[in-house]
């Protein structure tokens, strides 16, 4: 039978990224990235066609 917690590993699911010390800040450097990358295709979308 297993007596474990369920939640034994929040501990580790909880540390911090390893980049830009939370979760947050890593989320919208995500969201700069895709918005940069939309710009930019559009951008060379416009000067190629």
């Amino acid at each position: 039978m297993n007596t474990s917690s369920p939640h034994k590993n929040d501990k580790q699911l909880n540390h911090p990224p390893p980049v830009l010390g939370s979760w947050r800040n890593l989320y919208i450097l995500v969201l700069i990235n895709l918005a940069s990358l939309i710009g930019l295709f559009y951008v060379l979308t416009e000067v190629y066609s």
